[in-house]
């Protein structure tokens, strides 16, 4: 059942009417400096953090399209010469049910409580990455292809770290620009941010907001922009022989 329009109220205050059939938003990464990145380890209180923008747009996929979801979730998004820096607070109003069963590397982390990001750092609106933490503490990646097939046999360097406290829980990701194949001329990437929550089957998500894209899905996800001045590396992209498939809702 598609949403493509929807005025919504938040917090007391209206928001503008949404086409959720043309929105892709747009955020822009906080430039720091090396010697300010923020410790991960799953504590937002970092004063790094307080340099970014507060996002905190995010919809209801399920079961209700373009709704208010029934947890705030913000996100915020730094970067310095070497690393993507990305923290989110998830809240929940009962934080000892949060599901946090999912403790192994690229384990079966969609039966958890979760957040992850998709970058697609070439534009080619079909391929890209996904970096996912469980509540738990789990993590996953894969490379994304054609807009749907998720490859976790592919591992990359990245951290990640979260953490439980009674307004829900927090994760922060920090994920080296060398452990990427990125265009060195483009200072803006396709991008997307999802959270689960799993006990109430609620899908939420930043942009691809419609049940009939799917959230690893490039031609329709938002942008990333202002990354400047970053360093590429080697990369440290690898072949794969076998391929996994995971389709997030």
């Amino acid at each position: 059942l598609g949403l493509c329009v929807l005025t919504l109220v938040y917090a007391g205050s209206a928001r503008a009417t949404i086409d959720f059939q043309t929105y892709r938003p747009t955020v822009s990464a906080t430039r720091i400096q090396s010697g300010e990145a923020p410790k991960i380890d799953g504590d937002i209180s970092d004063p790094a953090w307080a340099k970014a923008k507060k996002i905190a747009d995010f919809y209801q996929i399920e079961p209700n399209v373009g709704s208010v979801p029934r947890f705030k979730t913000e996100a915020w998004i730094l970067f310095d010469e070497d690393n993507l820096y990305v923290a989110f607070r998830a809240y929940d109003a009962e934080p000892d049910k949060v599901m946090r069963t999912a403790m192994k590397r690229d384990g079966e982390i969609w039966k958890d409580d979760a957040v992850r990001i998709t970058l697609d750092p070439q534009n080619t609106g079909r391929h890209g990455y996904t970096f996912e933490l469980a509540s738990g503490g789990a993590r996953w990646d894969a490379l994304v292809q054609n807009n749907s097939q998720t490859i976790s046999e592919w591992n990359t360097i990245w951290d990640g770290k979260v953490g439980l406290d009674n307004q829900g829980w927090t994760a922060e990701f920090a994920i080296p620009f060398k452990s990427l194949s990125f265009d060195p001329t483009a200072t803006s990437w396709g991008f997307n941010m999802g959270r689960s929550l799993r006990r109430f089957n609620e899908p939420i998500r930043w942009s691809n907001i419609s049940n009939n894209v799917g959230y690893y899905d490039f031609s329709k996800s938002g942008y990333l922009s202002g990354l400047t001045g970053i360093t590429q590396g080697l990369g440290l992209d690898v072949e794969v022989l076998g391929a996994t498939t995971y389709k997030y809702e």
